[in-house]
């Protein structure tokens, strides 16, 4: 038997001093124990026998994956007081029982190691291992020794001892599912103090999302059950905080705010309240503990999921910054000795300058830096730093944070060379000395064609290439910005969609060209009727939109009537010589905005009334407006 063990024993506990594990063994044994009766004392007020759930399943499976080996002395002790003094078995059933409630998590932890080197829930091969071996199998052998334990006593028949193995099993697993993660990582924080990657959530944040999940989950499980289909659909509602917490917090905190919750869930089902309270409450905690095996499942991997983005963006983080600066930090690092600092900067690929601190006259300037600016050498004794600042503001700002201890490096700063252009340019920045006086030594790299770049994708993302007016895409961002800015009351808002009547036309007589022409007078002559704060923006083809704010639907149609007599009056030469008319049909819907209104679907609303109205328009001969 002993030699049958070794391997689990081995597998349980990385150091093989024996001598050692015995000492912690003892130490352990006690709060162990203690903390098994404990939970099991409160199980034997509800169930004899055989029980529905056991959360001392998770202290047994928590107390193996903490300290291995050294935690089944506290397992086997805890279990037989439970089983024998607290639920009367026999003492040979409560030996076989505790004897399979220590070997369950020791083999779950023997197979864990056999199909993984990583440390419990660090990522989502973990958690699948974690659920595997010592949810499944741990559960399944425990269980399983139990059965034998019971059958020594008090033997029913297969059939009731298969009953009594789910039930049992059932119990067990969600125990370990749903409350071991969260004792495991309270016990490994306790011994580690370890931080976790990026943690900046305040207090108040934490606090108000354990409100939300207790408070709604004292609500859920508290108040009488009646059956209602309502009632079960509800428990779908402490899912998002649950996910919240999982993204937002580590997982050892998101994981006691689940705890948390299934514990009351458990206690609520129990006393016959909740959504479960009109069913048998054997089936009633069974479907719970399965469903809160299979959440409790998920929040682990959404934890670790998040987890892993941390420490990944750590990592991506540090290298970025190692990377990006290591030529400019060294060259400033070896630049504070003034016997070598003058040479470097002159032999330095990347523009620098020294700048005395409190005036911003240049000490040193190297070629490449006269080259960005476009100053001659003869010229750079009588310019200031200062001049070139397109926000001078910005230089003091960057002075008081280098005194405060802080670090400048990648800092996007906009400047201005002799000629008045503009330079966008990344700066690092020290305080240093020169020629015995306080300075501030520069590094820059010019980025004004990535600055260009950007402007350009974001003309392109949101501008319709022919008109110059912005595109669908944009048109609908800006109506959600609408909806999200604060107002004091009631806020009136029209929508009209308008179309160029017999478009088609135009072009198959006249030519694409001549009707893009066409498309772009329209734009214009658009634009200049409209009051700034409108929007107007191509829908499509040749269909155009208006957003009009602060304007109730009967005064849009007045404004609008003004643009359709324009484009009806107008005339427009083509390239190749042909005199265009044309005109438009338009379609007006609209409603009010109220305050904190964030139903973004409602612009769709009125978008599909302006367009119907705009099909009645044109049923109605075209060339003119109609309301919804």
């Amino acid at each position: 038997m002993a030699n049958a063990l070794r391997p689990l024993l081995s597998y349980s506990q990385p150091s093989p001093a024996w001598p050692m594990v015995g000492r912690t063994a003892m130490l352990l044994a006690a709060p162990i124990a203690l903390a098994y009766v404990a939970l099991a004392w409160l199980v034997t007020h509800y169930f004899f026998l055989i029980s529905p759930i056991w959360p001392s399943a998770a202290v047994a499976t928590a107390a193996v994956m903490l300290y291995g080996r050294a935690g089944l002395p506290g397992i086997f002790i805890g279990s037989f007081i439970a089983n024998h003094l607290l639920m009367n078995w026999a003492p040979l059933g409560a030996v076989i029982t505790s004897l399979g409630n220590a070997l369950g998590p020791l083999i779950g932890v023997y197979f864990y190691r056999r199909m993984t080197h990583d440390d419990y829930f660090v990522s989502p091969k973990s958690v699948g291992c974690f659920v595997l071996t010592l949810g499944l199998l741990s559960n399944s052998v425990s269980a399983i020794i139990g059965m034998v334990g019971v059958s020594v006593f008090h033997f029913e028949g297969i059939a009731r001892l298969t009953q009594s193995f789910i039930s049992w099993w059932v119990g067990d697993l969600s125990s370990a599912i749903m409350l071991a993660p969260a004792i495991y990582l309270w016990g490994k924080w306790l011994q580690s103090k370890e931080a976790y990657p990026h943690e900046q959530q305040g207090r108040d944040e934490l606090i108000f999302v354990a409100l939300m999940i207790t408070g709604g989950s004292l609500v859920l499980f508290g108040i009488p059950g009646t059956g209602n289909v309502l009632h079960i659909g509800a428990m779908s509602l402490v899912l998002p905080p649950l996910v919240w917490a999982a993204q937002r917090f580590n997982p050892r905190i998101a994981l006691t705010l689940f705890a948390t919750l299934y514990v009351i869930a458990l206690g609520g089902t129990i006393m016959h309240r909740g959504p479960f309270a009109t069913f048998p409450l054997g089936a009633a905690l069974t479907a719970l503990q399965l469903m809160g095996a299979s959440i409790g499942s998920a929040i682990l991997v959404a934890s670790v999921l998040d987890l892993q983005r941390r420490k990944v963006t750590a990592s991506l983080r540090e290298m970025n910054e190692s990377l990006a600066d290591n030529v400019a930090e060294r060259t400033l690092e070896l630049a504070r000795s003034e016997r070598h600092m003058r040479h470097i900067l002159e032999m330095s690929p990347i523009p620098m300058l020294v700048t005395e601190l409190e005036s911003s006259r240049i000490l040193f300037i190297n070629d490449e830096c006269l080259h960005l600016y476009g100053i001659h050498r003869s010229e750079a004794k009588n310019v200031t730093l200062s001049e070139l600042w397109v926000d001078p503001n910005q230089r003091q700002e960057i002075i008081q944070r280098l005194k405060m201890g802080e670090v400048i490096r990648n800092h996007e700063v906009a400047f201005k060379d002799l000629q008045g252009e503009i330079l966008w340019l990344s700066i690092a920045v020290v305080l240093t000395q020169l020629d015995q006086k306080d300075a501030l030594m520069f590094a820059f790299k010019d980025i004004s064609l990535h600055k260009v770049r950007e402007a350009e994708l974001l003309t392109q993302a949101t501008t319709d290439v022919l008109t110059g007016l912005y595109n669908r895409r944009q048109v609908r961002e800006l109506c959600h910005r609408l909806i999200q800015e604060p107002t004091k009351g009631d806020l009136d808002v029209s929508i009209c969609i308008f179309d160029l009547d017999h478009f088609k036309k135009i072009n198959d007589n006249f030519g694409h060209a001549c009707g893009d022409k066409v498309l772009r007078t329209v734009a214009d002559m658009a634009q200049h009727c409209l009051r700034d704060h409108d929007i107007l923006g191509r829908w499509g083809g040749e269909e155009f939109v208006l957003i009009l704010p602060n304007t109730p639907v009967h005064r849009a149609c007045i404004l609008i009537e003004r643009l359709r007599a324009k484009l009806t009056e107008s005339a427009m030469l083509c390239d190749n010589g042909h005199l265009i008319s044309f005109s438009a049909s338009f379609g007006v819907a609209g409603g009010v905005l109220h305050p904190n209104t964030t139903d973004f679907d409602l612009f769709d609303t009125w978008l599909n009334h302006a367009d119907r109205a705009l099909y009645r328009a044109k049923e109605n001969g075209r060339n003119c407006i109609e309301s919804h």
